[in-house]
């Protein structure tokens, strides 16, 4: 089973140890504008909990001794937790197909290099 626990974002904090939601008719919702955000159940290669929103990394180097990076970001649909391509070097393009863009496996060495909330530099395409 499991682990079922969240995380808060209140647009100026993360709070790593929340536990101030409510359940309202089945829902878990918290105050104000506090955003909650799901673990995964999954930890990175460096044991970090992998939560909703997290950018995380994963690079290999090939035969060909060309490194490949992707990154992406964690959101959770359709009862799973995948991860959305964003700024790879990978063959499919970003954002162009959502069979292609999204993607999960628990068997890649995942790293976490920050969040779409505390980390939001990491989202901006570089010139």
């Amino acid at each position: 089973m499991r682990l079922i626990q969240f995380r808060a974002w209140d647009g100026k904090t993360m709070d790593y140890d929340y536990r101030d939601a409510s359940l309202w008719h089945g829902l878990l919702v918290a105050e104000g504008d506090t955003i909650l955000i799901q673990f995964t159940g999954l930890h990175d290669k460096n044991g970090t909990e992998i939560y909703e929103g997290d950018i995380v990394n994963y690079s290999t180097k090939h035969s060909n001794n060309i490194t490949y990076t992707f990154n992406g970001i964690v959101f959770f649909d359709r009862g799973c937790f995948w991860v959305r391509e964003y700024l790879s070097h990978v063959d499919e393009g970003i954002f162009d197909d959502p069979e292609k863009e999204t993607r999960w496996s628990i068997d890649l060495d995942w790293e976490i290099i920050g969040n779409i909330y505390e980390n939001p530099e990491l989202l901006e395409v570089k010139q």
